[in-house]
């Protein structure tokens, strides 16, 4: 039988436990020891059965960065891994397949009870391109305090291109999620990223203020 990684094997993503390294862990599990949590402790997250109903891979990602938020080698290696899912293949393993059905069901049920119908409706679309916004958002985060590396370039410009690309599909699924204008968080790392005289933060600003329904003008 393998080696248990928690939530690591929940989603099938033991190569990132590896990526990361036990040592690491527990490295990382003496540091938050005495440290409050408002969530799954990292004990909880490397040790124990939990399942996350109604969100994939890219938000286990942003949960592991949260638990390593200075670490770019992790960073790059989690984006990398993140550009091989698109909204159609994103529940592809029939453990995820199963996971998200039982959700689904779930959603469907609290329709039926008639409260806060449209929010709920809104819960049965992939969560795909919201995760990806709040991914980004937190990669561009860490990549802003450790901007003078070429490597962390290359993957910024890349990552900002595919935003720029699914702003639409972006933007779409986080009103429907939210339900109200929000500040663009990703936008607002990026501004500290780039030159203001940049392209790619020129036409971020411009796709921003053009869907000024959904976000908080820039």
């Amino acid at each position: 039988m393998s080696e248990f990684y928690g939530v690591f094997s929940n989603y099938e993503i033991e190569d990132v436990y590896k990526f990361i390294g036990t040592e690491r862990v527990e490295n990382r599990l003496k540091e938050l020891e005495l440290l409050p949590t408002m969530g799954t402790t990292l004990n909880d997250f490397v040790s124990k059965d939990i399942k996350y109903l109604g969100v994939g891979l890219i938000n286990i990602f942003n949960m592991i960065l949260d638990y390593f938020p200075d670490d770019t080698e992790l960073a790059i290696f989690l984006y990398n891994k993140s550009k091989h899912y698109n909204e159609s293949n994103y529940f592809s393993s029939q453990k995820q397949k199963k996971d998200r059905i039982e959700y689904i069901e779930m959603m469907n049920r609290m329709i039926l009870r008639g409260e806060d119908v449209d929010y709920y409706q809104a819960k049965l679309n992939s969560p795909f391109w919201l995760e990806i916004h709040f991914f980004y958002m937190t990669l561009m985060k860490l990549f802003v305090k450790k901007q003078s590396d070429t490597k962390i370039d290359e993957v910024v410009r890349g990552m900002s291109n595919n935003y720029i690309n699914n702003f639409e599909s972006i933007s779409k699924l986080v009103l429907m999620d939210f339900g109200q204008k929000l500040a663009n968080g990703f936008i607002s790392f990026a501004s500290s990223y780039f030159d203001e005289e940049d392209e790619l933060i020129i036409t971020l600003i411009e796709l921003n203020n053009k869907h000024s329904e959904i976000w908080l003008s820039h």
